[in-house]
């Protein structure tokens, strides 16, 4: 409150009426000074707003209408919400109208029967007008009985409709098949209608179980050592646990390429490395065994591994047992290696190749080896004559049986052979080219190269000991032969191309090409010959096939005949096409270039091998055509 000056309020203290002037004036010089700044606040451009109009306060409005908008929707929400929990037909206590169950061990034998349960349970507040249940089952999961039995396709049960607290349990009974040591999922897609809804909703139920043991159990006996070329047998027992008989049981034999067979009982399928066990009764033990010796160049410890194993309907295969012997090679006094084509491994080789052989031997014993033979046979699986062209082959002056394809080195024909020193070593180099052109009829399209060693003597005392070293299997690819020429006239002398002979300057001359390929020993696929036309050839699009598919595309001006298939029952296919030139002043007295060079590519279906040929360009000098000899220069 502002501060009085002392002497007016010692007058009006004394002062008790004051008279009527004072009292009237002080108030009206108050209001006018009052009206003055009143004036001088809100006037604008010299006049007075008029305040008698002032618009209400919108911004307020609009808040109290957003206020009451938002508690009304909040009251609804709650009242829809309060409406849903009360109303649910899907409610039971816990949320849920239909509760499923898969019941069953979480740890099965495989090929022991085993029980699954599913079990349903309408908890809900409604009865379900229409209820249907499918099961996705492992595809190694063998059912044998099923309660009560599927109403559609194998693996679907149509329950209809059920009451309220209505329940059924489904019950399946079968056999496992599947891989030891991995898991298994049985899912249930449950299809229901509550009978209070016009749609159909749908819920999922998984139970996933593992496959830790097999009713198939195997025992392996094995050497823990041995000499390359000594006799061993490895023993396998395998015994059927079961309360049923097992069918079909495959045993796989993985053993190293230095390990050769020399017999099995029972017999292997088919010469593959495996046994096909056709039926082990319940209880029942079986014997398999194998018989064999490791070659010449094996040494240190060599895995033998067994394993036993069902096969699906798509052929994978469930592996059951897993056996692994470990056997300690111990390094032999004579050591004998085959190297071909600068390899040691099973290789491919085309007709007309030369197979160039080197045979390794050395003494990495301790003591003198001596009389040691060396020999290599030549054969083929399916017995007939390999394709060697023994007459111009190099064998180093080995002793060749033309009867057993056998070449055989000894002291005689290589004296080094006599005696072999502590370290000593040797090679014998070996040519064999193979012959140009193949019958399948009556040659072999393989050649198996097997080596066989013998020795008499270690340090002076007999010791006679044979020993085999890895066979190495060539396989002969397919007699593959390409061929492309350029002509004016067929092998009758009717003109297949047009225009003047020899070419003229400014005159167009037409030129028929053509390709061929030749094939009879295996089917080849994806075979493809293709070439690019120099820029002053034009393409006619004259063409024509026997077999496959011939394009040429005008902006890479490139040629390309492709053919998916050739069967060896189409021993020659030909494609050609007509292509032109118009010579020009620079092109008199030489000849013109009517393709580049000509690539082919093929696969060979029994190898594997991608066969590969070029074949040269060709030009206006037709040199398998005869009536066109000598007119290929352009003249002006």
């Amino acid at each position: 409150m502002p501060r009085v000056p002392k002497a007016s309020a010692k007058k009006t203290s004394k002062t008790k009426k004051p008279t009527k002037t004072s009292k009237r004036k002080a108030p009206r010089k108050k209001t006018k000074s009052f009206e003055t700044e009143l004036k001088a606040i809100y006037k604008e451009n010299g006049k007075m707003p008029n305040l008698t109009k002032l618009d209400k306060n919108r911004s307020s409005r609009m808040t109290r209408f957003l206020i009451r908008f938002i508690v009304i929707a909040l009251i609804l929400a709650a009242v829809a919400w309060a409406g849903f929990l009360f109303f649910n037909p899907f409610g039971g206590a816990d949320g849920q109208s239909l509760e499923i169950l898969i019941d069953g061990p979480e740890q099965v034998t495989s090929g022991e029967e085993v029980s699954f349960e599913i079990k349903y349970d309408n908890n809900g507040r409604v009865p379900m007008a229409a209820l249907e249940i499918q099961l996705n089952l492992p595809e190694t999961f063998y059912l044998s009985e099923a309660n009560p039995a599927p109403t559609k396709d194998e693996d679907t049960w149509t329950v209809g409709s059920l009451k309220k607290g209505g329940k059924g349990t489904i019950e399946l009974t079968g056999v496992i098949l599947g891989s030891v040591n991995t898991t298994s999922t049985i899912q249930a897609i449950v299809t229901y209608r509550p009978s209070n809804f016009n749609a159909d909703f749908q819920d999922i139920e998984t139970m996933e179980f593992t496959i830790d043991n097999s009713v198939v159990e195997t025992a392996l006996a094995s050497p823990s050592k041995a000499v390359p070329g000594d006799v061993i047998e490895y023993k396998l027992e395998l015994t059927n646990t079961s309360e049923s008989a097992l069918e079909n049981i495959f045993v796989g034999i993985h053993a190293p390429n230095s390990w050769i067979i020399e017999s099995t009982s029972p017999e292997l399928v088919e010469e593959k490395l495996y046994w096909l066990v056709s039926k082990v009764e319940s209880e029942e033990t079986i014997e398999l065994t194998l018989t064999g010796s490791f070659a010449a160049e094996a040494q240190g410890l060599q895995d033998v591994t067994f394993v036993s194993y069902f096969e699906d309907a798509e052929g994978v295969q469930l592996t059951q047992t897993t056996d692994r012997a470990q056997t300690d090679v111990l390094g032999s006094d004579l050591v004998v290696q085959t190297i071909i084509n600068g390899s040691s491994s099973d290789q491919s080789a085309s007709p007309g190749d030369t197979l160039r052989m080197s045979i390794n031997y050395s003494n990495s014993g301790e003591e003198v080896v001596g009389g040691v033979v060396i020999s290599v046979t030549f054969s083929s699986e399916n017995g007939q004559d390999v394709p060697i062209q023994w007459e111009n082959a190099d064998i180093s002056g080995g002793y060749f049986d033309p009867v057993e394809n056998e070449i055989t080195w000894g002291p005689n024909s290589t004296p080094d052979l006599a005696t072999l020193e502590v370290g000593e070593e040797g090679v014998i180099d070996l040519s064999l080219p193979i012959l140009d052109d193949l019958d399948p009829e009556t040659l072999a399209d393989q050649i198996v190269v097997a080596v066989e060693s013998s020795l008499n003597t270690i340090g002076g005392v007999n010791s006679p000991r044979e020993l085999s070293s890895s066979p190495i299997t060539i396989s002969i690819n397919s007699d593959f032969n390409p061929t492309a020429e350029s002509r004016y006239y067929n092998d009758n002398g009717s003109a297949l191309g047009s225009g003047p002979m020899p070419p003229e300057v400014n005159e167009i001359t037409s030129y028929q090409i053509i390709w061929s390929v030749d094939n009879s020993i295996h089917e080849l696929e994806d075979v493809v010959l293709s070439t690019t036309l120099p820029l002053d050839v034009a393409w006619t699009g004259s063409t024509s096939t026997d077999i496959g598919q011939l394009s040429y595309d005008p902006e890479s001006r490139v040629a390309r005949w492709s053919i998916d298939s050739l069967p060896t029952s189409i021993e020659s296919v030909t494609a050609d096409f007509e292509v032109s030139i118009t010579p020009e002043e620079a092109d008199v007295g030489s000849f013109v270039k009517l393709s580049n060079r000509i690539s082919v590519t093929a696969t060979d279906t029994v190898t594997g091998d991608n066969l590969t040929r070029s074949l040269d360009e060709l030009s206006t000098n037709l040199v398998n055509d005869t009536y066109a000899a000598g007119q290929g220069i352009v003249i002006e």
